[in-house]
């Protein structure tokens, strides 16, 4: 947040300058990730139409009027929730060009910087894939949500094909095995699909999954040996 300091009598405007607090910024952004975890919470347990933002308010410890003039509605919750979910931050960085990305591929070792590739894409769908079915099953509600999850399901499309150009470019794929069916198998094993039947349909715990994905990866893309 940002206000403007007041010089001494006589100062100009344009002498003014602008002080940013550091330890509001931090209460405003503790504020913030309140706020998503309650809507995360019960956007999944109620579903879209079945959450309020009253509901929200509460379950935060804030005021109904704080997420109306931070996020405009409900949608404007929802949208912000799941973009700051996938992302895992507020960074406006590209997924792709994060540092935990960067050094996946730069680990010589091709089954470790797969399993260090893939652990990216599961810890996604824990933070966020819950979250992103309950938008996929309201289509149609908001096309600037549509757009935010299209935007979101590109990018970690975007992380899957540097990764597996960084595995084809030093020969590590199995035979005949291109760099965007390589791209394609990551992508569709760290998808919310995948994610929902193992997850929550079969009860499988979160390491159980994340070995499964990184086991099944690592059959198909690497050689053998």
């Amino acid at each position: 947040m940002e206000e403007a300091v007041k010089r001494p009598a006589g100062t100009s405007p344009e002498t003014r300058r602008l002080y940013r607090s550091p330890a509001r910024e931090a209460a405003a952004e503790e504020t913030r990730a309140r706020i998503r975890d309650a809507a995360k919470e019960l956007f999944i347990a109620n579903g879209y139409q079945g959450t309020t933002l009253k509901d929200v308010a509460a379950r935060a410890g804030v005021g109904e009027r704080t997420l109306y003039d931070s996020f405009g509605n409900k949608l404007g919750l929802l949208r912000h929730t799941i973009a700051i979910l996938t992302m895992g931050d507020e960074s406006r960085v590209p997924a792709a060009d994060r540092p935990a990305a960067a050094a996946a591929r730069e680990l010589d070792d091709p089954r470790a910087a797969l399993a260090a590739h893939l652990k990216l894409g599961t810890d996604l769908m824990n933070r966020a894939g819950d979250l992103i079915l309950v938008s996929q099953a309201n289509p149609g509600i908001d096309a600037d949500l549509e757009r935010t999850i299209a935007r979101g399901t590109q990018a970690a499309y975007d992380v899957n094909v540097r990764f597996a150009q960084r595995l084809a470019s030093r020969g590590e794929l199995r035979d005949g095995l291109t760099a965007a069916t390589a791209a394609d198998i990551m992508f569709t094993l760290t998808s919310p699909g995948v994610f929902h039947t193992l997850r929550r349909t079969r009860h499988w715990g979160q390491q159980r999954y994340q070995d499964w994905v990184v086991d099944t990866a690592t059959q198909q893309l690497l050689h053998d040996g």
